[in-house]
């Protein structure tokens, strides 16, 4: 068995040090684009749900808490008829 001693300088040490940070603020990167992209997502969900039932939720919690139909701070979906969520689309 034989034994191989490695000797490092100080320049390889930072480059491998400089490799591992650029691949680290390339992981960060995408984690951050790929969270704000699903942000993105659900705020558009939000704004559908508004637009097809009238009431607003907070995007990060997913509940129900604002109905703009009758302006009650509830979660009381299927309360308003369709011509009520009609009337108030038409009215905005």
């Amino acid at each position: 068995m034989t034994a191989t001693l490695l000797h490092t300088s100080s320049r390889e040490a930072e480059a491998r040090l400089a490799i591992a940070r650029v691949a680290a603020a390339g992981r960060v990167q995408a984690d951050r684009l790929r969270a704000e992209r699903e942000r993105a997502a659900m705020v558009e969900a939000s704004r559908r749900y508004v637009d097809s039932h009238g009431q607003a939720f907070a995007v990060d919690a997913w509940d129900v808490d604002y109905c703009f139909i009758c302006g009650r701070c509830t979660d009381h979906l299927g309360e308003h008829t369709p011509e009520q969520i009609a009337a108030w689309k038409a009215g905005r």
